[in-house]
């Protein structure tokens, strides 16, 4: 009885803060919203995260009852989607998931949320969308003109505008245009990713710690599979297809390899950088080196992002430089656990005495630490005490 009041007052207090987030937005006309987009995730994952998914569903519900109430059209459409996308957040959280999985999926989630309330929204909402996209057009053509015309007065060689020109169709733009914003979505998500789970550790919720980017280890066949969309968005560039739809599928899915293929790029840049170069005042160049590298050759990343993923490219750069040493040393490192030999056992065995040759490890030791000279007293003591051993064997074979 107790547990169910704690959680019929932490869901109220939770649509509570939910509603004075919509009439705050209300209040100011807007001005608000797109802060509060980040925002409104953050309740729902408080909750679920205490409660999992479906004692949070009551909660959710009355989240998409307050947004019609108090919300326009569009503040609901994403009140409604940031509360999904915490619930899916805060349940990963309370069933202690990968946390790195958990980035990945808000990620997809929110750019999901942002390319619906870009179409879904314009097209209900009146808004021309083309008619935004045609006047993009325009002004840029308009002012790629100028920059050729100033070029050509003062001799300049202006093929590479020309070249930029002509690729500026409205297929072009249209697919750029939702390009950014799948790109804003995921920023979204991330960001929304931070923040929660910034305020719950600074609830004490027992929030799983996240698997290092390095360690995130994404599946082959994704990399040939971007390889593959900017191959086929290469060669539609030179041989536009007759169907334009299967074109602009293509390029926009050739582009978003293009991008995946880089970002892994970059990540295995910041780790061989970060491995060959130790100083902290050089530190900035694990930073700027990538950044240089992917506005300037972003085919370079592309590749390295290609083998870091399929090939042992990632096992390389995250492996550390002193397990790469001793990994060859194993058998050296290891010893044997006396071998049985006249004397004593090297490196790590402590030495059985019998008939044959020492471990292969002791020459080794003994070559990184000489050992101590025994004396003649030591010496005379080990004899004894071998040929007493080794009639005491003699004595029970003949028993």
């Amino acid at each position: 009885m107790q547990e169910n009041t704690k959680k019929l007052t932490f869901g109220a207090m939770i649509v509570a803060i939910f509603g004075v987030l919509l009439l705050a937005n209300r209040q100011t006309a807007g001005l608000l919203e797109e802060m509060f987009m980040y925002i409104f995730p953050i309740p729902m994952v408080a909750f679920s995260a205490r409660y999992d998914w479906k004692n949070s569903l009551p909660v959710l519900f009355c989240m998409c009852f307050f947004s019609f109430l108090f919300g326009t059209f569009s503040t609901m459409f994403y009140a409604i989607s940031g509360a999904v996308t915490g619930l899916v957040l805060g349940t990963r959280i309370y069933r202690k998931r990968d946390m790195t999985r958990t980035l990945v999926l808000v990620m997809l989630l929110s750019a999901v949320a942002n390319l619906l309330s870009t179409y879904v929204l314009a097209s209900v909402m009146g808004y021309d969308l083309a008619a935004d996209l045609t006047e993009m057009e325009t002004m840029m053509h308009s002012m790629m003109q100028t920059v050729i015309d100033q070029g050509t007065q003062n001799g300049v060689n202006v093929d590479a505008y020309t070249q930029v020109m002509q690729l500026l169709t409205p297929d072009y733009i249209r697919r750029i245009f939702l390009i950014s914003m799948i790109i804003m979505g995921l920023v979204q998500g991330f960001l929304v990713y931070e923040l929660s789970l910034l305020i719950l550790r600074r609830l004490r919720y027992p929030v799983p710690r996240p698997t290092p980017i390095s360690e995130f280890a994404p599946p082959a066949w994704s990399a040939i599979a971007a390889g593959a969309l900017f191959f086929g968005y290469s060669y539609t560039l030179g041989r536009p297809l007759s169907n334009e739809v299967l074109q602009n599928l293509l390029q926009a899915g050739g582009m978003m390899g293009m991008m995946y293929l880089a970002a892994f790029g970059y990540i295995a840049a910041i780790l061989f950088l970060r491995r060959h170069i130790r100083s902290k005042a050089l530190g900035f160049l694990r930073i700027v080196v990538p950044l240089l590298l992917f506005m300037t050759m972003p085919q370079v990343l592309m590749l390295a992002g290609f083998f870091y993923i399929t090939g042992s490219l990632r096992r390389y750069l995250t492996e550390a430089p002193q397990e790469q040493e001793e990994s060859g040393k194993t058998g050296a490192a290891g010893g044997g656990q006396g071998a049985r030999g006249t004397g004593t056992a090297g490196a790590g065995g402590q030495g059985a005495r019998g008939t044959g040759t020492a471990g292969a490890g002791g020459a080794d030791s003994n070559a990184r630490r000489p050992g101590r000279r025994r004396s003649i007293a030591e010496l005379a003591r080990l004899t004894v005490d071998e040929t007493e051993q080794e009639t005491d064997v003699d004595i029970m074979k003949e028993v």
